[in-house]
């Protein structure tokens, strides 16, 4: 199990040749659950957000993913690996509650 670095993305010419099964997007969906699952709650705690169940932290989880994602594509870097898409999910998610505390103060 590779657990991941932070650098630029590894160029390929073939990953865009082949389709992927669909087991592979299955489980790709299920890790992208335990990713949200995770760094939601790792960002709700530092983030110090009280209140809060099951479904909120994987909703917080899942749009840190995108916008530490996003935020890391902006600066040309990519996340490879389990442990690596955790450290990106989880800035993103405080990122995000960071927002959503200013926005609805």
């Amino acid at each position: 199990m590779e657990w991941g670095i932070i650098g630029r993305k590894p160029k390929s010419k073939n990953s865009e040749k082949f389709a992927e099964p669909g087991i592979i997007k299955e489980i790709k969906m299920l890790t992208s659950l335990i990713i949200g699952i995770i760094s939601g709650w790792i960002a709700g705690r530092i983030m110090g957000v009280k209140k809060g169940g099951f479904i909120k932290t994987i909703v917080i989880g899942i749009a840190g993913s995108f916008v530490g994602g996003g935020i890391m594509s902006l600066v040309g870097f990519y996340a490879y690996g389990f442990l690596a898409n955790i450290m990106v999910s989880v800035l993103g998610a405080c990122i995000f509650l960071y927002i959503g505390k200013k926005i609805f103060k």
